[in-house]
């Protein structure tokens, strides 16, 4: 008797990366962490560039749009080779609109504007460094251990400065989701598909919405768990 798992299997695709040699794979993942951590780099720099102020409901206004039309391209075709090319019309409307969070955030929250790019410099360091011993877990953790120090000593240099509990714990909580999804996106994504995968780490912040609604369709689709 084939019983069903009680959450959806992960998407897979045909020829995807995770059925590559693990060199193979170990170099795609260090090419898509540092694509990502150029276009993290280029956020910061805008959000630090003279631009127009915005408001922040426009950014956030901005972000969801292009995050949004970005998981919609992916739906409709994640299989077609032109998928990548349909997504980078949104790119500069998500860059942009991220710039305008980020800035906002910051200055509301009194925390410096680079810090923000801690874990993205972390996990480029670890890329760098770990060879061919490439761990996501042992990503996460060095890259987490790094920030905690790092909130520690601005703590010590600014005792009565803002706090930065908050900032620790949005560093530390983006870590985690960039690990686990940068192993989970090579099920779905081959190679040549760098940018495509860059892009699934920003429009995947979604799937805290949209996965509850995937596993309750699972759910009424396998009959796990209904009510009554």
């Amino acid at each position: 008797m084939n019983v069903p798992p009680y959450i959806p299997p992960q998407i897979e695709i045909s020829g995807n990366v995770a059925e590559e040699r693990y060199a193979v794979r170990v170099g795609f993942v260090k090419r898509v962490t540092v694509l990502h951590a150029a276009s993290v780099g280029l956020i910061l720099a805008l959000s630090m560039s003279p631009v127009p102020e915005i408001s922040f409901r426009w950014g956030l206004a901005g972000a969801a749009f292009s995050l949004l039309g970005l998981s919609f391209v992916r739906g409709i075709a994640k299989r077609w080779r032109h998928e990548q090319r349909l997504s980078s019309f949104f790119v500069p409307i998500m860059v942009f609109s991220l710039a305008v969070l980020v800035r906002s955030v910051t200055m509301d929250a009194g925390w410096p504007l680079w810090a923000i790019g801690l874990p993205a410099l972390g996990n480029l360091i670890y890329v760098a460094l770990c060879g061919r011993d490439l761990s996501f877990t042992g990503m996460f953790v060095l890259v987490s251990t790094g920030i905690s120090g790092f909130v520690l000593l601005m703590s010590w240099l600014e005792p009565g400065q803002q706090p930065y509990t908050l900032l620790w714990l949005a560093m530390v909580s983006y870590t985690a989701f960039y690990t686990y999804d940068l192993a989970a996106l090579q099920t779905r994504r081959r190679l040549g598909q760098e940018v495509g995968a860059v892009l699934d780490l920003y429009r995947d912040t979604l799937n805290f919405i949209t996965y509850p609604i995937r596993v309750i369709n699972h759910w009424r689709a396998h009959r796990i768990w209904s009510l009554r």
